[in-house]
């Protein structure tokens, strides 16, 4: 939801502030054009669209839930 990329390790928590998972990989996706992460979460939380925040340097930056892949593909596998 921001511009801000989550790596590995991060901590992801709800609107409470309570971890409910981490970042097991993160970075700038150029064919999204912006930030994008993949972790694991409680199994209450895996709804898609459930917004959670993730702690980057101290502060919450909120992400939302997607389905994967995150960018639909555009090529022909004959």
């Amino acid at each position: 939801q921001e511009r801000t990329p989550v790596r590995e390790g991060a901590e992801i928590v709800n609107e409470a502030g309570e971890i409910i998972g981490s970042v097991c990989s993160g970075g700038f996706g150029p064919t999204l054009g912006g930030p994008l992460a993949m972790g694991y979460l409680d199994s209450a939380y895996v709804a898609l669209g459930t917004p959670v925040w993730a702690i980057v340097r101290g502060k919450k930056v909120q992400m939302l839930v997607s389905k994967m892949p995150f960018v639909p593909q555009r090529y022909y596998r004959g």
